[in-house]
């Protein structure tokens, strides 16, 4: 299964753009995130890691384009702890305009891998 972006959340306390959809001129970016141009992105699996010793908690979030957010799933992550979005065949379809966002207890600590297909 590809890997489409990787990364750590940056920010504690806040929603961070992790994985959007482009074009970017429809997307309101803060950090330097990676942004897909494609029709269509299915998601099969996010994968989150905990660095350091601070118990983490971290947020999922998906946004549609020009929309509000909607809370996927929450974690809480012991250090060396790891967790995993969309298990057993799931899948989240993200099209242009869409992003996935997330939030964490300590800002560098919460490393994440997105794979999934391009269509």
């Amino acid at each position: 299964m590809p890997i489409l972006a990787d990364g750590r959340i940056q920010t504690s306390g806040v929603r961070e753009v992790i994985f959007a959809v482009g074009p970017t001129e429809d997307l309101d970016l803060t950090f330097d995130t990676d942004v897909i141009n494609f029709e269509k992105v299915t998601i099969n699996k996010i994968t989150m890691f905990n660095n350091i010793q601070t118990i983490q908690t971290v947020i999922l979030f998906v946004r549609r384009k020009f929309g509000a957010f909607r809370k996927l799933r929450q974690y809480v992550l012991m250090q060396n702890d790891s967790a995993e979005y969309l298990e057993g065949g799931e899948i989240l379809s993200l099209r242009p305009g869409d992003v996935l966002e997330a939030e964490t207890t300590t800002a560098d600590a919460v490393d994440f891998v997105i794979y999934g297909t391009l269509e």
